[in-house]
């Protein structure tokens, strides 16, 4: 286990300034965050990866390799 839910959920904290409840509410983390490449929550319709996210800056879930970023204005954290 490496962390990846507990970081998600530290920086998903972090851009809402900590709020927590009311209209920020979600049953799961793919709610909010999506994944890139897909996988079976990758067919919700609540996980388009182009639309508009809770807050900034957008984050996203993935398990590619780092370089498949390297040509891409991107921040990453590698988990």
């Amino acid at each position: 286990k490496s962390g990846t839910t507990m970081l998600l959920q530290a920086a998903h904290q972090l851009r809402v300034a900590g709020a927590w409840g009311h209209d920020d509410d979600f049953e799961d983390q793919m709610d909010v965050i999506p994944m890139l490449e897909g996988g079976p929550a990758s067919l919700l319709p609540s996980n388009c990866i182009n639309q508009e996210q809770l807050a900034q800056p957008r984050i996203y879930k993935s398990h590619l390799k780092c370089r498949a970023f390297e040509n891409i204005k991107v921040k990453r954290i590698y988990c």
